[in-house]
């Protein structure tokens, strides 16, 4: 029997981005053409070896590593509605079987504007996951990371909106100055849902 996302605590340890594992006749990576790289397109119905993340979900788990689902390994924007549920509920699934009841999830959530953020937050707690990690829309990340109130706006809204705590993730990139990693750290007022990743 599955522990409620409550009794899953965010201790301290080792959270891993991990892979998304696509089926090799389902993307076409392998091109010398940074044009057609540009255009990469998943198809709906999802060519995602779920097979492959849970053995991978579980082998890190044995090693003591907590899975990040759809982060900062730079899928998270390529997949389609539904791939980011598919993937919480296989990883759960390996968890859960392996004995890991009590390991949390933590999945990418970030989207091109507060409400995407906000409905991918939504989205992530609804399929299972503990913990939403969110990054600066990237479009906006450059005056956001100038305009000290909008940035703090965008994750005080997201956190305070959002069913599971949000993770503040600090990409060196958009958010690369004194004033934005402070302003990131004053946007997390709600210390419970909120902390920051550097």
């Amino acid at each position: 029997m599955a522990l409620s996302r409550a009794s899953r605590l965010m201790a301290p340890g080792i959270y891993a981005p991990l892979p998304t594992f696509f089926l090799s006749d389902s993307e076409d990576l392998g091109s010398s053409s940074a044009l057609q790289l540009c255009f990469v397109v998943l198809t709906p119905s999802g060519k995602i070896d779920l097979q492959g993340l849970e053995k991978h979900v579980a082998y890190l788990a044995r090693a003591g590593v907590r899975p990040l689902l759809a982060g900062s390994m730079g899928e998270g924007i390529h997949l389609a509605h539904g791939e980011r549920t598919r993937l919480i509920h296989s990883a759960r699934k390996a968890l859960d079987t392996a004995g890991f009841l009590d390991v949390p999830i933590i999945v990418g959530a970030g989207g091109g504007s507060t409400r995407e953020t906000i409905a991918l937050c939504e989205e992530v707690g609804a399929a299972g996951a503990d913990a939403a990690i969110v990054i600066t829309p990237g479009y906006f990340a450059g005056v956001l990371a100038n305009h000290r109130p909008a940035l703090k706006e965008y994750f005080t809204e997201v956190a305070g909106r959002s069913p599971v705590p949000v993770l503040i993730y600090n990409c060196r990139v958009p958010a690369n100055s004194p004033q934005a990693i402070d302003s990131l750290m004053n946007a997390c007022t709600h210390r419970s849902r909120c902390q920051c990743r550097n």
